[in-house]
């Protein structure tokens, strides 16, 4: 009976490991592309004290980021929307930290895109952009660079291709798919905030991945300790 439970939350055990894992198996690598595709930050206030608009701009072709994986480098997408970074309430000398790690809210809302053919007919992707998460930095110096995190939901795609077939799917299961992207060149939180930092042109780099949302690793974390639990009380009943 030992065996049997030991089994039971082992098997409980590779499931979340699964759920997991189909998060690290569909990443799409990102990257800004040549020609003036960049995130644009634009300082709205006086002096240090106020917050910043961040855009994705798209180069002459219309689209802003190519994805590099091998066999997908024909997938190219656009991220629309104006987003708020910080705000009024703080300062680019108070930007909060937690722990080590200074931490930047953005807000906003916009669209996704990814098209399979270049950007030439084919068939996009299209997602809601949900708001970032946050923008963080580890440490304030010039030579780290802040990362961002936009979560995304909604995916829909109605073309052939195999690895954006596979992010919706993972996406509208487990609730969401996050981006998470890099600036190319290191600049501080500090300095691209406010409108002293006049107009910040970065390219950058990341990765779309299907992420599960908390409650369904919660859910498969319980089923996992029920599973144990009934084990257990099996064994106690029998034993009585």
């Amino acid at each position: 009976m030992h065996m049997r439970i030991v089994s039971m939350a082992l098997a409980a055990t590779l499931g979340l490991a699964f759920v997991s894992d189909a998060r690290a198996a569909l990443p799409l690598n990102i990257s800004s592309l040549q020609g003036d595709a960049e995130i644009q930050v634009q300082g709205t206030g006086s002096g240090a004290t106020s917050g910043a608009n961040l855009t994705f701009i798209n180069n002459s072709t219309g689209y802003s980021f190519g994805v590099t994986n091998p066999g997908d480098t024909s997938l190219v997408g656009t991220i629309s929307g104006t987003y708020s970074l910080l705000g009024s309430q703080i300062t680019t000398t108070s930007i909060p930290f937690v722990g080590n790690v200074q931490q930047a809210p953005v807000t906003g809302t916009g669209t996704l895109t990814i098209n399979d053919n270049g950007g030439t007919g084919g068939n996009t992707l299209t997602g809601t952009v949900t708001g970032f998460t946050l923008i963080s930095q580890l440490g304030t110096g010039d030579t780290l660079n802040p990362l961002g995190l936009i979560n995304l939901t909604g995916l829909s795609y109605s073309g052939s291709n195999a690895d954006l077939q596979a992010l919706v799917t993972a996406g509208n299961q487990f609730g969401s798919v996050t981006i998470t992207f890099q600036y190319a060149s290191p600049t501080p939180l500090s300095s691209i905030v406010g409108s002293a930092a006049g107009t910040s042109s970065l390219s950058y780099s990341g990765v779309l991945t299907a992420v599960p949302e908390p409650s369904t690793m919660a859910l498969a974390a319980l089923g996992a300790l029920g599973l144990v639990g009934y084990g257990l009380r099996r064994r106690n009943a029998q034993g009585a």
